[in-house]
């Protein structure tokens, strides 16, 4: 999945994919009270006064950590253009490898099932592999074959088949891997050139120091709308929500829930709630205070914008979604959906993409607007955000 920077979203994304033009007319009242009739969304919002949101300095801090790890991303986004068939490997690097597992079974090397494949690309800084796997790697040349003496722990759940097809449990055994290594993708190197070349399009940068300007800029705004957003939606009013999109929330929402419950479980909702000791009632009023707080979020960053005169046509909405999508490295509005598909796979959620489309440039007018007080944040003035994440 690609990343931006720019899409690190304040809402919580189990929402509908509304669309955009329906045809029943919804109001948005500005902070200063002007009241908008729009077909551009349904439902009715009153905004609360997003200008001079207070935050502490401490708080939207951006340490050159965060910007290291941001460029790390990108650059990580590049390395499978970037492959070498020489040198040592180091922790940045993916490997392509041949890998045979076996393990003592009555005296003998035997070869359980997932134990071996070949041209599998291994990033070594991210491995799903068991402790001593990647890490054994490191150091080791392109064309080395490298043995690897391991253990399993004694938690791991997987399992294979005997001989005779009996169930052969893994978990504490020793098991040893003989592992070839074919190649390495190398992170690019980081230079004014490569910046010009991949990111100027992207985010306006043509050198890595307006690259890591840009970054720390974009980290700043975003720790600035996480630490406002969210008590700010709760000075907000919604007068009428849009039911049917309510609905349809709840409805994905649910679905998902049984999904994973299923997957992971293998059970069902009733079984869950009985577990919990919830009635059915209760849940469905859960279910559809989530799916409220969820619209209301996306309304709120819709009705900014509405406000604003950032959306105040379908050519503004696609002109949106476009900018979104060069931010993203897409080129083409299509190929973002795409990333919309991949988003809902993994999170089990959908977004709303009218939320998204405007959701970089209203984060930018609160953190341009936001009154930044000295020092940290009272422990008296907990925040609802710091509060939900307790």
């Amino acid at each position: 999945m690609k990343k931006a920077i720019a899409l690190t979203l304040t809402l919580a994304m189990a929402v509908t994919m509304a669309g955009c033009g329906n045809n029943q007319k919804g109001t948005v009242t500005s902070a200063s009270g002007k009241k908008i009739s729009t077909d551009l969304i349904k439902g009715s919002i009153k905004l609360a006064d997003y200008k001079g949101l207070e935050v502490y300095e401490d708080e939207i801090k951006v340490e050159d950590t965060e910007v290291q790890s941001q460029i790390d991303n990108l650059l990580k986004e590049k390395q499978d253009s970037n492959v070498v068939t020489k040198g040592k490997v180091v922790e940045s690097d993916t490997v392509n490898i041949d890998y045979t597992g076996t393990i003592k079974l009555n005296g003998e090397d035997f070869k359980f099932d997932g134990g071996s494949a070949t041209n599998y690309d291994l990033d070594i800084d991210n491995s799903q592999f068991i402790d001593g796997f990647a890490e054994g790697l490191v150091g080791h040349k392109v064309g080395e074959e490298v043995t690897l003496n391991l253990k399993f722990p004694k938690d791991y759940s997987q399992t294979s088949k005997d001989a005779d097809g009996n169930e052969l449990t893994l978990a504490g055994k020793k098991v040893k891997f003989v592992v070839k290594i074919n190649s390495r993708k190398v992170l690019p190197e980081l230079t004014d050139k490569f910046v010009k070349k991949n990111y100027k399009k992207q985010y306006g940068t043509k050198t890595v120091d307006e690259l890591k300007s840009y970054i720390s800029n974009q980290l700043r705004t975003n720790k600035i709308v996480n630490a406002v957003f969210s008590d700010y939606v709760d000075k907000c009013d919604v007068a009428a929500y849009d039911e049917k999109e309510v609905e349809s929330i709840e409805d994905f929402n649910n679905s998902a829930m049984a999904s994973r419950l299923q997957s992971k479980y293998k059970t069902n909702l009733d079984t869950y709630l009985k577990a919990c000791k919830m009635s059915k009632k209760d849940w469905n009023k859960k279910m559809e205070d989530s799916a409220q707080k969820t619209a209301k979020q996306a309304m709120v960053i819709e009705g900014i914008a509405i406000s604003e005169g950032l959306w105040a046509s379908e050519k503004d909405y696609n002109a949106g979604l476009k900018k979104v999508a060069t931010s993203m490295g897409y080129k083409s509005v299509d190929e973002l959906e795409s990333y919309f598909t991949q988003y809902q796979a993994y999170y089990g959620q959908v977004i709303i993409k009218e939320s998204v489309a405007f959701n970089e440039a209203v984060n930018q007018l609160i953190a341009d607007n936001a009154k930044i007080l000295e020092g940290s944040r009272p422990a008296d003035e907990t925040t609802t955000e710091e509060t939900t994440a307790e």
